[in-house]
């Protein structure tokens, strides 16, 4: 059998799949989807869902916060300003 150029990035790109296969099985997501770029999506998906579902309430505590108290910034800011402030 003779040597394949490209065996290293047939290699590397198996290893990828392996890759994305094993991270998108432990988030529950079904393997038989279809190709690598699919599983390579859904995987990112479902991973910032879980990341916003995991700091929903850092990210509201924040955002009342803004609300309240106003950017750091907001004295130095001039686009959109509300000019009854």
């Amino acid at each position: 059998m003779g040597k394949f150029d490209g065996a290293t990035e047939l290699s590397s790109g198996l290893a990828q799949s392996a890759t994305v296969v094993e991270m998108a099985s432990e988030l529950g997501i079904d393997v038989s989807v279809g190709s690598s770029q699919r599983l390579t999506e859904a995987a990112r998906q479902r991973l910032r869902q879980r990341w916003l579902e995991r700091n929903a309430t850092a990210i509201e505590e924040y955002n009342e916060r803004v609300r309240k108290e106003a950017m750091f910034s907001e004295q130095w800011r001039t686009f959109m300003r509300d000019e009854g402030r």
